[in-house]
């Protein structure tokens, strides 16, 4: 009777040594725990693929290194299988004075000398099988846009996980891994997540965009004499346009609707690009007169002037007798100030 007696407030006092059942999701080593000697930490391992960590220690006695890769050394005690979730039970001890190292279940441990803290993993349980790689997080996008619309990634994936831009909900394509995705048609694109050391993909994080087809542009052609320059304009259902001398990979010449050509001694094609503008959060378009007084308005080339170098340069288009037009340059909310002139005399 008094042996039971005795057992049972061992039992009690080794059970009080470990931390409330709490689960530790894996801090990769121990190190951070280093003077909590005899507390055991349950600690959540995923042990899908091969781990990378070092280990040292672990053979002519079970301790290892504090600082030693937690993953590593469950594999290296244990031969665990890889493929699943463990929950291993890990013993801070103190420092010792020697770890010796050698090759077990696949794992090479390596000897150090000294080192101020160690760790002993006494057991371990099967949580689950192998998990499925980290869903990545919801891409943004500058959508609405005009010919293109550029995708970005939010956050980081897993150091071991690549994430894929896709462009159905159940491809694997590992073609495009970039930052960004610049897509110049309307649906839906998707981001999957693949771990390569198991060839597992995850689920899809996916966003619908919506990509405006600019209409071409259209721009009459001037007869010259040699030795002469012209001016050239575009108009289309956007006000935004730019001047090249190739129909694509060419030079850009101008921007703005008015293209006025150098003297020319032979004949000479040129082409026009309409675009739209992408809008910052809070930009702020200031119109003017443009240096004009009267009851007529600036001519193109007065307001080409007056705005070169502003956030309206090269899209404002003049017509008839100075009316501006400028197109909205995407989707939102704005917001119109409008201040009128004082009376005058005569």
């Amino acid at each position: 009777m008094k042996i039971n007696k005795i057992f049972a407030i061992a039992f009690l006092c080794l059970i009080s040594w470990i931390v409330n059942g709490q689960i530790i999701n894996d801090p990769g080593n121990m190190v951070s725990y280093r003077g909590n000697n005899s507390v055991t930490y349950s600690i959540r391992i995923d042990l899908t693929c091969v781990p990378t960590g070092s280990v040292w220690g672990g053979c002519s006695s079970t301790y290892y290194t504090d600082d030693s890769n937690i993953k590593a050394a469950a594999r290296h005690a244990f031969g665990l299988s890889y493929g699943g979730i463990y929950i291993v039970y890990v013993e801070i001890r103190p420092g010792q004075g020697s770890y010796t190292g050698c090759l077990l279940n696949g794992i090479t441990s390596q000897n150090y000398a000294a080192w101020p803290g160690s760790y002993v993993i006494t057991g371990y349980t099967q949580e689950s099988g192998s998990s499925v790689p980290k869903t990545p997080d919801t891409p943004t996008s500058d959508s609405p846009g005009c010919g293109s619309v550029t995708l970005s990634k939010t956050g980081t994936p897993p150091v071991d996980q690549t994430w894929y831009w896709e462009t159905s909900a159940t491809g694997t394509s590992t073609n495009n891994s970039s930052g960004t995705y610049v897509v110049s048609t309307s649906g839906t694109y998707y981001l999957r997540s693949y771990r390569s050391c198991d060839a597992v993909w995850s689920n899809t994080a996916s966003l619908a965009v919506v990509v405006d087809a600019a209409d071409p542009p259209t721009a009459s052609g001037k007869t010259i004499y040699a030795g002469n320059s012209t001016s050239l304009t575009a108009s289309g259902s956007y006000g935004n346009y730019r001047w090249y001398d190739a129909p694509s990979g060419g030079n850009l010449l101008q921007t703005g609707a008015l293209y006025s050509t150098p003297t020319l001694n032979q004949t000479t094609d040129y082409y026009a690009e309409a675009y739209t503008q992408a809008l910052a959060p809070s930009s702020t378009y200031t119109f003017t007169n443009c240096g004009v007084f009267g009851r007529l308005g600036p001519n193109q080339t007065q307001a080409n002037s007056a705005y070169s170098g502003t956030s309206l340069s090269g899209s404002v288009t003049i017509y008839g007798s100075g009316i501006q037009k400028w197109i909205v340059p995407s989707t939102g909310s704005y917001t119109i100030d409008a201040y009128g002139a004082q009376g005058g005399t005569v």
